[in-house]
C-alpha cells in the first residue's frame, strides 16, 4: 500500500488533504504516513490498545475528509452498499478511497473454495470488478483499479482530471514494475 500511495502522490499531492485511515487497526499505516508529513486520523472502532500511534492521532466519530484509506476493509461488511454508503457520506464524500480488496475475477479456484472467502477472519463480501465499478456509480465516484487484482481507488466522478491522473496508473502490470523501479529512486 505505501508504494501505490507514493504513486498517487505523484499526481496527487496528498499532503495537503485530510486523509481518514478507516479501520486502521493497530495504526502502523497512519503511523508511517504521518512520518513523512501527510495528515492523518486514524478511525478504528474496535480497537485501539497496542497501537503503534498516540492516541490523539484517534479519532473517534466521522470527519471531513478528503481521502479514506481503507486497506482490508471492504471484506468485512454484511450489508456492504448501504454500509460503504453510510460511510461515505459519514466523511462527507471524500474525493478519493483508496482501498485494497481482491477480486472474484482472479479467483483459480471455485468462490466457495476460494481462500478470500473466510467468514472466521470476518470475510463476509466478495467484489468482482463489477460489482465495484456498480458501487462507485451508486455513489458518485469512478472506480480505477491500480493492479485489476487487489488496489483500487474509487475517484469523484465529478472530478474527470484527477479520475483521468489517476488512470495511468492503471497500466499493465509489466510496466508498472519499471515504473515502480524508477518511482523507488525517486524516493530514495
Amino acid at each position: 500500500m505505501l508504494t501505490y500511495i507514493k504513486y498517487i502522490y505523484i499526481f496527487i499531492c496528498l499532503k495537503k488533504m485530510h486523509i481518514c485511515d478507516f479501520g486502521a487497526g493497530n495504526g502502523y499505516l497512519s503511523k508511517f504516513l504521518i512520518n513523512n508529513g501527510f495528515n492523518v486520523l486514524a478511525y478504528e472502532p474496535f480497537n485501539q490498545n497496542n497501537t503503534y500511534l498516540e492516541k490523539s492521532y484517534y479519532c473517534d466519530k466521522p470527519f471531513n475528509a478528503d481521502v479514506l484509506l481503507m486497506v482490508e476493509v471492504f471484506e468485512h461488511f454484511t450489508n456492504a452498499f448501504e454500509d460503504i454508503h453510510k460511510i461515505l457520506t459519514d466523511f462527507h464524500n471524500p474525493k478519493l478511497v483508496i482501498f485494497t480488496t481482491r477480486l472474484t475475477d482472479n479467483a483459480n479456484e471455485p468462490i466457495e473454495d476460494w481462500f478470500y472467502l473466510d467468514p472466521d477472519s470476518g470475510h463476509f463480501t466478495l467484489w468482482s470488478k463489477k460489482s465495484l465499478t456498480l458501487l462507485g456509480e451508486m455513489n458518485g465516484y469512478k472506480l480505477i483499479s491500480l493492479d485489476d487484482t487487489f488496489l483500487h481507488i474509487f475517484c469523484k466522478a465529478s472530478d474527470i482530471e484527477m479520475c483521468n491522473n489517476l488512470k495511468i496508473l492503471s497500466i499493465p502490470t509489466k510496466f508498472a514494475v519499471k515504473v515502480r523501479g524508477v518511482i523507488k529512486r525517486l524516493f530514495k
